[in-house]
């Protein structure tokens, strides 16, 4: 596991540039996939600390993937989401996820995240 690598899976390039950039000024290093399945190759190629993974995917739900990730990696895997109810983000944490987020969300929030031990 490489303590400094965050990979973010989620399909909107402009998000994925932003929190990018936060978190390169952090001196993490960062990779963005589009989609579900490059996330979940890239996730054993990489060996991340941390995955911010967005729960709507143009091929899947990140939730649905959520204990298969934690089976084959110790990372943490934050999920992110625009629907803010509750049934989400319960399903969510119920299937492992480390943490939830909101979108939209600071990029302060991201960054307190990411420098958790």
């Amino acid at each position: 596991m490489n303590q400094k690598s965050i990979l973010i899976v989620d399909d909107d390039p402009d998000l994925c540039t932003l929190m990018t950039n936060a978190l390169k000024r952090l001196h993490f290093l960062v990779e963005c996939t589009y989609s579900l399945k490059d996330g979940l190759r890239r996730i054993s190629e990489i060996q991340p600390f941390l995955i911010f993974l967005d729960h709507n995917l143009p091929d899947g739900k990140g939730l649905n993937v959520i204990n298969n990730i934690k089976k084959k990696s110790r990372c943490k895997v934050i999920v992110m989401s625009a629907d803010p109810s509750h049934f989400v983000r319960t399903l969510a944490l119920k299937r492992g996820a480390d943490d939830f987020i909101e979108k939209p969300f600071k990029t302060e929030d991201i960054t307190t995240i990411a420098e958790q031990p």
